[in-house]
């Protein structure tokens, strides 16, 4: 009669903590792929700028004779409109005003390739980075840095620039083994012509270790940042913008890595910084506001994430309006935390706001349409709302199918939730099926380490588990905690949630003694980490309690089952779908004690939450309605609710 607590669900949202770029002021910026979203100008530039800009630009492109004034002049507007139509997400306008700017220096030139020309084709292979035209972008900047090695030298700043960001291009590609020796010729010759403590050096030494992150080599990455940050706080100031755009990278690789205590100072000493610095409405101060609720939401200090979010959120609404690109980011990280409050109720009607603005906005096909509704329909289904959540699942399968591919990781997000879906339904066979299909397909596309495939393994582990097929299902819980402890190291928390897994699979196949060993460690380990995933530890809890209640050993079950009650309402909240777990699961220890005095209070209030945040008609709601029926009737009382103290 109780209900299964399940710390892990499927992924519905994809790891979008940024990188940030370094300053660049050169006529072909410099370009880092780790975040788009920051780049600056010299140019203090404001919307009312546009009208006279056009205006300036038209007379400029009225003179007859190409001089090298007009081409100065030429380059300073376009330079300055095309940033503002950037800055507005007016992609195509940039697009035509770097393709007039690119047929000036030529026509200038008289169809030579001299310096101008050169930094401006850079810009323009720049741009198509920018726009993620990346079959574009290639073959330009390849032309333009083979071209610029020839007429300008190999070691000219600019030659170097244009090194930079062909391997920033593969970089993005995936294709490190391309990147990673232009990085590094990049800083070489940088450090040798303008010395180790030039910006550009020092952009370099930033790009690189963003290279090491991704590569999984994060001791080498770290001593990057932290050589750069030292450098730049020496050399510009603390507060100078690339010295708080690398102490975010710090920031961030930290928070990647799990060390919160490291990433938390950080990320408040850049909020702080930008805040004094830039103002509370600088899109890089809104960066930093971003990531710290991200971490608070990370480490479930809900109530320290939303004020964040929903400040981000009304900056970027009056900044930018309300179906901007970066206003619709903003509005799906509360979205997220509603979600991950389980206030699916609130997180359904963000979702589909930010559904109807993604669709029309950017379309019905593209990936942040997608993954939306991928987003809303994981929401339907932790309602109870199984038919309309399906019904979604499939439609963003199909889509992302014909968009993307069978084999893209964003087609197989969506079918492992629908997995988890046919299991929450008790459909075993589909749901079976199609976590097969997608853990088969994710090992072929990912690395064998990703987490999106520990994830889908230990959801399967679990459907094996509920049916009985212990033959299959210890093996791969086996290979995850094996994995595991090989990808983040055997003292890592994250391992504990494989372990949990492992004891639940034991407790099921009676071995109570490995189970109670195993759960003891996730416990006693569950403490230290609770701070970061309050899960693992929550997890733990009910098992143990679940296992000494099956042992007889009720007095220590008890004391579990209410532990787990009040640190779940402390930290997630009295309201959250885990929360009603644990009050559930405690009324029905003392129901199945026949101590009805205490159960029949605690399933009344579990009984009205569950109607609140589930509904009437969810599956957990009617259950607990069923199981409060069969309480009264054991007590031979008629249908009045009791009254709480």
């Amino acid at each position: 009669m109780s209900e299964t607590y399940n710390n892990e669900k499927a992924s519905s949202t994809s790891n979008w903590s940024e990188k940030e770029s370094t300053l660049q002021t050169d006529p072909a910026f410099e370009f880092n792929p780790k975040q788009k979203e920051n780049t600056q100008t010299d140019y203090p530039m404001n919307p009312n700028e546009a009208p006279h800009l056009v205006e300036s630009k038209n007379m400029i492109g009225s003179k007859e004779d190409p001089n090298d004034s007009r081409v100065e002049s030429m380059d300073q507007l376009l330079d300055k409109l095309a940033f503002l139509c950037e800055s507005q997400s007016n992609f195509e306008c940039v697009e035509d005003i770097y393709n007039e700017y690119l047929a000036i220096r030529k026509e200038a030139a008289e169809n030579n390739y001299s310096r101008e020309t050169l930094n401006t084709i850079s810009s323009l292979a720049t741009l198509f980075l920018r726009l993620n035209k990346y079959d574009l972008a290639e073959p330009i900047l390849k032309d333009c840095l083979s071209r610029q090695q020839t007429v300008l030298a190999t070691n000219d700043p600019a030659t170097l620039q244009t090194m930079n960001n062909l391997a920033a291009l593969y970089y993005i590609q995936g294709k490190y083994d391309l990147a990673e020796p232009l990085y590094k010729d990049c800083l070489a010759k940088r450090e040798t012509i303008l010395g180790s403590d030039h910006p550009d050096t020092l952009t370099s030494i930033n790009n690189l270790a963003a290279l090491y992150e991704t590569e999984k080599l994060y001791e080498l990455a770290e001593t990057m940042y932290k050589k750069c940050l030292s450098k730049q706080k020496t050399i510009f100031g603390a507060n100078h913008l690339n010295t708080l755009s690398t102490m975010s990278n710090l920031a961030v690789l930290y928070f990647d890595n799990g060390n919160y205590d490291s990433a938390e100072p950080l990320y408040k000493e850049c909020l702080s910084k930008r805040k004094a610095t830039l103002g509370s409405d600088h899109i890089d101060t809104l960066t930093s506001m971003r990531d710290l609720a991200l971490l608070y939401q990370r480490q479930a200090k809900y109530e320290m994430a939303g004020p964040l979010f929903m400040d981000c959120l009304s900056r970027h609404e009056k900044i930018f309006g309300v179906d901007h690109p970066s206003t619709l980011k903003s509005l799906k990280n509360v979205a997220n935390l509603y979600k991950a409050q389980g206030k699916y109720d609130e997180s359904e009607e963000m979702f589909k706001d930010l559904l109807e603005k993604c669709e029309r906005r950017l379309g019905p096909d593209h990936h942040e349409t997608l993954e939306t509704m991928n987003n809303l329909a994981f929401s339907c289904a932790n309602q109870g709302k199984y038919h309309e959540a399906e019904e979604m699942y499939e439609d963003c399968i199909s889509k992302s199918d014909a968009v993307l591919g069978v084999d893209h990781k964003a087609t197989l997000t969506p079918l492992s939730n629908l997995a988890s879906l046919y299991a929450k339904e008790h459909r075993y066979d589909l749901a079976e099926k199609w976590y097969n299909v997608c853990l088969s397909k994710m090992r072929e596309i990912l690395e064998a380490e990703h987490p999106s495939i520990l994830t889908v393994a230990n959801n399967l582990t679990s459907l094996y588990n509920d049916q009985g097929k212990y033959d299959l299902a210890e093996p791969l819980c086996k290979e995850c905690l094996m994995k595991s402890k090989a990808i983040v190291g055997a003292a890592h928390p994250k391992n504990l949630r494989y372990m949990n897994s492992l004891a639940v699979l034991y407790k099921s196949q009676g071995k109570a003694d490995l189970a109670e060993e195993l759960l003891e460690e996730c416990l006693s380990k569950g403490k230290s980490a609770a701070e970061t995933d309050p899960y693992i530890l929550l997890t733990a809890m009910h098992a143990l309690g679940a296992l000494y209640d099956e042992k007889g050993d009720y007095g220590i079950a008890e004391q579990m089952y209410k532990d787990c009650l009040s640190l779940s309402s402390k930290v997630l909240g009295e309201d959250h779908q885990d929360t009603l777990l644990s009050l559930y699961n405690l009324a029905m220890f003392y129901f199945k004690q026949g101590d009805h005095s205490n159960a029949k209070p605690l399933l009344y209030e579990c009984l009205s939450k569950k109607e609140k945040v589930l509904g009437a008609d969810h599956p957990d709601t009617l259950q607990c309605k069923r199981n409060l029926e069969e309480l009264k009737n054991e007590m031979g009382v008629e249908d009045s609710p009791c009254v709480l103290s």
